[in-house]
C-alpha cells in the first residue's frame, strides 16, 4: 500500500522528538496493547500489510525523502537508548533491532544497550536461549560498516558473556568487512570460539567452504595479500591454526585462491577476477612463528592444502542440520525472513 502524499507530509511536520515518540507510541500499542496498527496514528492504515511490522516501516520510510528517513533512523537509535531493560519490552526491542537491521539504521552502534541489559532480557524467563542478545548480535553484524562505532559496538559483543561459538563466523566476517586490513588479527581474536564452533557444530565441508569465501570477498586483494603473512599457517596439520581457511579456498575445482611465482616473489589472484595479480610481501623475518614464505611451504599449503588442514568450518549463514537446529532456536522466523537467513 503507497504512502499519498498528504500522509507524507504529515510526517514530515514531525521533529526528530516528535518522530520518536510516534514509533514508541506505536510500537508499544501494537505489542502490548492488542496489536493494532492504529496505534500508529495517523499512519496505521499502512501497517499491518507486510509480513512483519518491520517491513511495514520500511514501507513507510522508503515514501518519504531523505530528510524525513533520517529522522526516522535517529528516533530507532533514540527509543533503543531510552526504553527500559524489561522483559514486558522484549518484543518492542526485538522489533527495533529488525527496524534497524532492514533500514540500515547504523546510527544504533553507540546506543546498542549494554550486554547486562541484552542478556536481562528474554521472551521466556525460563529460556536462556531466548535472550534478546541472538537478535542484537547478529543485527549489529549485518549492518557493519567500515567505522569506528561499528568496530567498537562488535567487539563489546564479542566480549560479553553471553557471546558463544555459534556466532563465530558471523563475527568473523563482521570484523573482517569492518576493518579489512586487520583481518589477521581478527582470526587470532577469534580463533578459540571458531574452533569451538567447528567441533560443537560438527560442521560438514561445503559449510567451511561458504564461510571462508565470505571473509575473502570482506577482505579486498591487496589487503589479503598484505596480511596474509600474518595468519598462522603452519606447514604441519594443526586444527588450532589458520589452516581451515588456505584448504577452504585453494582445495577442490572450484576453489576460489589461486597462486604462481616469479623470480623470488609469490603472487595471489582470485579466480574470479584472473586479471589481478597482487604480490604478496616477504615479511617472514619480522614475523614468528609464522613459517617462512619460502617455495617449499607454498607448495605445500596450496598444493597439498588437505595435508595441511584438519579442521573443519562453517558459515553463519549455510551450516548444516546439526547447526540448524541451534539457529532456529536463536533466531526467531520473523528475523530470518527479514534478514534473509537461508535454512539450507
Amino acid at each position: 500500500m503507497s504512502l499519498v502524499a498528504a500522509d507524507v507530509d504529515a510526517l514530515s511536520l514531525k521533529s526528530e522528538s516528535a518522530i520518536e515518540t510516534w514509533l514508541r507510541v506505536g510500537l508499544e500499542g501494537y505489542f502490548l496493547e492488542g496489536g493494532s496498527p492504529w496505534s500508529f496514528d495517523p499512519l496505521g492504515a499502512y501497517i499491518g500489510h507486510a509480513d512483519n511490522i518491520a517491513l511495514d516501516i520500511r514501507n513507510i520510510y522508503r515514501a518519504c525523502p531523505a530528510v524525513i528517513q533520517a529522522k526516522i533512523r535517529v528516533a530507532v537509535a533514540h527509543l533503543m537508548a531510552a526504553m527500559p531493560a524489561e522483559n514486558r519490552y522484549y518484543r518492542v526491542f526485538e522489533a527495533l533491532f529488525h527496524i534497524a537491521a532492514v533500514l540500515q539504521v547504523t546510527e544504533i552502534f553507540r546506543v546498542v544497550p549494554t550486554c547486562a541489559s541484552l542478556s536481562a532480557l528474554r521472551e521466556d524467563e525460563k529460556d536462556p536461549s531466548s535472550s534478546l542478545f541472538a537478535t542484537a548480535i547478529t543485527t549489529v553484524a549485518e549492518i557493519a560498516i567500515p567505522t569506528e562505532d561499528s568496530y567498537r559496538c562488535l567487539q563489546d559483543l564479542i566480549t560479553c558473556r553471553q557471546f558463544e561459538s555459534a556466532y563465530a563466523g558471523l563475527a568473523l566476517v563482521a570484523l573482517c568487512r569492518v576493518m579489512p586490513e586487520q583481518f589477521p588479527e581478527h582470526f587470532a581474536f577469534l580463533r578459540g570460539a571458531v574452533g569451538r564452533m567447528f567441533k560443537e557444530y560438527e560442521v560438514d565441508t561445503p559449510g567451511k567452504r561458504r564461510l571462508a569465501i565470505d571473509v575473502f570477498d570482506a577482505v579486498p586483494l591487496n589487503a589479503f595479500a598484505e596480511g596474509f603473512n600474518r595468519l598462522s599457517l603452519p606447514v604441519t596439520a594443526d586444527p588450532d591454526s589458520d589452516n581451515w581457511f588456505l584448504n577452504a579456498l585453494c582445495s577442490g575445482k572450484n576453489s576460489v585462491l589461486r597462486y604462481r611465482k616469479q623470480g623470488n616473489d609469490f603472487y595471489l589472484s582470485d579466480v574470479r577476477r584472473p586479471e589481478v595479480w597482487v604480490r604478496v610481501p616477504d615479511t617472514s623475518r619480522k614475523l614468528r612463528p609464522i613459517p617462512s614464505f619460502s617455495e617449499s611451504a607454498v607448495a605445500q599449503m596450496f598444493q597439498k592444502p588437505m595435508e595441511i588442514a584438519g579442521a573443519v568450518l562453517a558459515s553463519w549463514d549455510a551450516i548444516n542440520k546439526a547447526s540448524l537446529e541451534a539457529y532456529r532456536k536463536f533466531f526467531p522466523g520473523q528475523i530470518r525472513a527479514v534478514m534473509g537467513f537461508r535454512d539450507g
